[in-house]
């Protein structure tokens, strides 16, 4: 996974936010895309967020999920947890649940905490639902 692109993300973060120069969405996105089309995954990760939130760029929940994939088949955390939050809700794909907890699972193998949230509140919710099913049964 490509990670590391230098000064890069600094000068994208300032500009999306206004810290230490003038706010400049667009800006931010130009210089997302120019890294995540290298291939840095923390890019493609946050030019997926741009496209999903219509941050410097018109909203495109398809292009967002692109974004989130490839940042995700690189094994960024956040990347996959954002996927997966997409599968789960229908944001940009069809509703998956089952790609949604693949995600889920694999953000929560690195550490991702609310991957593992998400993760324990669907088996809480399973263990409840099943609990019911077989006391109605």
């Amino acid at each position: 996974m490509r990670t590391k692109w230098g000064g890069r993300c600094v000068s994208c973060c300032c500009y999306q936010g206004g810290i230490g120069v003038k706010k400049d969405e667009q800006k931010a996105v130009e210089l997302y895309k120019k890294a995540a089309e290298q291939g840095y995954a923390a890019a493609q990760n946050s030019l997926g967020h741009c496209y999903e939130n219509g941050i410097g760029v018109e909203k495109d929940e398809q292009k967002a999920v692109e974004w989130y994939k490839k940042a995700a088949e690189q094994g960024c955390a956040r990347a996959q947890f954002n996927l997966a939050v997409c599968y789960q809700d229908g944001t940009g794909v069809e509703k998956d649940a089952n790609k949604a907890v693949e995600w889920f699972q694999r953000a929560a193998e690195q550490g991702h905490a609310n991957a593992q949230r998400c993760l324990e509140s669907r088996e809480s919710i399973l263990q409840i639902i099943t609990h019911w099913v077989y006391k109605i049964i």
